[in-house]
């Protein structure tokens, strides 16, 4: 029929491609398959990119929490699913209040005060921070503040103020890591930063005076305790200087009587060897010592002194 030349040449046209079409119609199938196959899988075809993890589910199950980076393949048509998260970067989390940015806590000396407290964390469990509950990061946020509501709480308010900030903040860090953990929250917590630390305003001024009281008396404290440490470090100067002289007046007379004690030795050898003129030597050498420290008198010839002679001058005629 569609050689007859008596139908019009649009129909014979037809004709000729019906009976092409069923001569090949078992390649056009299969040909129509290959296309319809490679486009499905076409679709499954992701990228995870640097830094970046992905987690694998089939079925709505976890198969696979560490699908590193490069070209991948999944199932599609919702067989399978990936989720990427870019685990290598460390998230910044702000922990607010319930109605404003900062905290309000309380110390264990029942004073209220107001802080601001951030934290980083990183991405350890890809599974788990996802799947383990249902805001990984309101996770953190709460176990965080918990934390910090605890710490504050076992602290005065001048500890607070002053000296316990890095204190509080490695015991929020470490404790709160402690819970994520057991939680399976799949987050390893960076670092803890208290950035600021504040009394109420409505009680700031009085705060304010009494730290400064605190500070001055803090001042008068190292004042007094310089002036303390110069008058003993004056008395043991003083009193290092009086041995000094002492021991060395000590010195002087133990040579002087060992001077004495070697003077004696010569003049027992002396008087061992001769007697006799070791007792005129020193009968001698007594009168040299004695007589110029003595008045001599000179009376006529014949007269008889009295014995009322003053061997020592007075100021009386």
């Amino acid at each position: 029929m569609a050689d007859d030349p008596q139908l019009p040449w649009s129909i014979r046209w037809i004709w000729r491609l019906r009976d092409t079409l069923n001569a090949n119609l078992r390649i056009y199938i299969l040909g129509g398959l290959v296309l319809v196959s490679a486009w499905w899988l076409s679709r499954g075809i992701y990228t995870v990119n640097n830094g970046e993890s992905a987690a694998l589910l089939r079925f709505g199950a976890l198969i696979d929490d560490g699908v590193s980076p490069g070209l991948r393949f999944r199932l599609p048509a919702g067989i399978e699913e990936a989720t990427k998260v870019r685990t290598a970067e460390v998230f910044r989390l702000a922990i607010r209040g319930d109605y404003r940015d900062r905290l309000d806590l309380v110390t264990g000396d029942e004073n209220l005060i107001e802080s601001i407290l951030t934290v980083q964390y990183r991405i350890t469990r890809l599974g788990d921070f996802l799947f383990s509950s249902e805001s990984a990061e309101e996770l953190v946020r709460q176990t965080l503040r918990a934390e910090m509501v605890e710490s504050i709480a076992a602290l005065g308010v001048d500890d607070v103020l002053t000296s316990s900030k890095a204190l509080i903040q490695q015991q929020v860090r470490e404790r709160s890591q402690e819970r994520l953990d057991a939680y399976h929250s799949g987050v390893a917590l960076v670092s803890v930063n208290l950035q600021s630390v504040d009394p109420p305003q409505e009680a700031a001024g009085a705060f304010l005076d009494v730290l400064d009281a605190r500070a001055e008396a803090a001042a008068t404290l190292s004042r007094m305790q310089a002036e303390q440490d110069r008058n003993l470090s004056l008395a043991h100067g003083e009193s290092a200087q009086r041995i000094g002289e002492a021991e060395s007046e000590a010195h002087g007379k133990l040579q002087a009587a060992q001077g004495a004690v070697e003077r004696f030795r010569e003049l027992l050898l002396r008087r061992r060897q001769s007697p006799g003129l070791t007792r005129t030597d020193l009968y001698v050498q007594t009168l040299q010592d004695v007589l110029p420290r003595t008045k001599i008198i000179v009376l006529a010839p014949g007269e008889t002194p009295r014995l009322d002679v003053q061997l020592i001058e007075t100021n009386s005629p």
